[in-house]
């Protein structure tokens, strides 16, 4: 068994030797109420004080804090945005955060004080990729999947980042690349085949279904229904078809409801 009270006093003793992510781990000690009585007074002292050593946790929590008036901070947005845009400054493998949530705010501008800008919104997003970040990896699949924002339509580009995503846990990328592999791609002008597989496509999306997608639930019920398995192709299974679809509606998937209204059945 962990025992909370314990780290929190090792992490305030290795603060007190200057330990910045001791500094940072306090704070959020003090957040979360681990080891210690919930404090968000003290909480932002710590943020605060290893934020000033370019801790990019906490500049992130700060920035993140500051937009809607988390831990007893005021709303803030033009503090929000100083931390956040230092968070991307020394962004890290363990901190990438702030790249994707700064992208985001360049991709639909704040009034007044971020005009969106789709050239720095895609920088931002790429170094966050690099970072490791899949919600940055994901966002550049769906960019150049879908040549948005005035970027050119880039399948290579398409399938490496949904492929990255995937690999690192994202239930959406696990998605995208199984439909990317239920039809296959073939292009000559980029020199880039990718043979359609059932057994991968069910796969990725089976992984994606069981993080709770609902989108990837209801393709469950797609894949059953029409005899589409992991193992190929094998006799549809109406049963296990609406089992699916009945899950789906529940999560909130749409399509599940349409369908299951076309079914004439009733959650």
């Amino acid at each position: 068994r962990i025992d909370l009270h314990r780290a929190f006093v090792l992490y305030e003793s290795s603060a007190k030797r200057g330990n910045i992510d001791a500094v940072f781990n306090v704070a959020l000690s003090h957040e979360k109420g681990c080891g210690t009585p919930v404090s968000f007074k003290k909480a932002v002292h710590n943020y605060k004080k290893a934020a000033l050593k370019n801790h990019p946790g906490a500049m992130f929590r700060l920035g993140m804090a500051l937009q809607t008036g988390q831990i007893g901070l005021p709303t803030n947005m033009r503090d929000s945005i100083k931390w956040l845009r230092l968070s991307c400054k020394y962004a890290t493998k363990t901190y990438p955060h702030a790249l994707y949530e700064f992208a985001l705010m360049h991709e639909t501008g704040v009034t007044s004080l971020i005009f969106p800008d789709y050239i720095f919104m895609e920088t931002l997003l790429h170094q966050g990729a690099v970072l490791g970040h899949a919600g940055c990896q994901v966002k550049l699949g769906e960019i150049y999947g879908e040549g948005l924002y005035g970027f050119e339509k880039d399948l290579g580009k398409k399938v490496y980042y949904y492929s990255l995503a995937a690999e690192n846990g994202s239930p959406e990328g696990m998605f995208e690349l199984g439909g990317i592999y239920l039809t296959g791609i073939h292009d000559d002008t980029l020199d880039l085949h990718l043979d359609k597989s059932v057994q991968e496509a069910v796969r990725w999306v089976s992984l994606a279904a069981e993080c709770n997608l609902p989108r990837a639930i209801f393709a469950m019920g797609f894949f059953a229904e029409k005899g589409m398995s992991i193992t190929g192709k094998v006799k549809p299974d109406e049963k296990t078809a609406l089992l699916w679809y009945k899950k789906a509606a529940v999560a909130g998937e749409p399509k599940a409801l349409d369908k299951l209204h076309e079914m004439g059945i009733e959650l």
